[in-house]
Formats: structure tokens, sequence, C-alpha cells
């Protein structure tokens, strides 16, 4: 649809093209209260899942050393001095 299109529905464009800003401006503010829901359930959901990332990051720091032991793996040296690749 174009620019010609939209502002033929009256004989003045500057007419049509007041009533089609009206009729936008109209939309938007009924909108508004739609779009803040959707934007803020996007960021709580969002925020939810970033809440788990981390806490399933804890929790997971928490049981390396453990399970690290559990299989008889000595702790990591990163003095350089048993660099496998020096």
């Amino acid at each position: 649809m174009s620019i010609t299109t939209l502002l033929a529905f009256t004989p003045w464009p500057a007419v049509s093209a007041s009533v089609l800003f009206i009729l936008l401006v109209t939309a938007l503010y009924l909108a508004r209260g739609t779009a803040h829901q959707a934007i803020s359930a996007t960021a709580n959901a969002l925020s939810k899942g970033l809440r788990l990332a981390s806490h399933s990051v804890a929790h997971a720091e928490q049981r390396l050393p453990h399970a690290r032991a559990a299989h008889g793996v000595a702790p990591l040296d990163l003095g350089g001095r048993h660099h496998p690749y020096r």
C-alpha cells in the first residue's frame, strides 16, 4: 500500500493525513497497556531464566570439588610447573 493510496480516501490529502494521524495516535494510546504488559512479561521471563541459570551454575560450582575428589582427580595446578604443553 503506497502513500498515495493511503492519502486518497478523501479528496484532500491533508485531511486524509490528519485522519490517519488521529487514528494512529488513538490506536497507540489504547494499546499502551497491552504493550506495557508484553514488555513486563518478557522482562520477567528473562529475569527468571537468568536467575535459574545462575543458581544452577552456583550449585554446580559447589559440587565440582566433591565430584572431582570422588573420581580421584587431583586438583589443577595452574602455577605452570607441571603444565603438559611446556
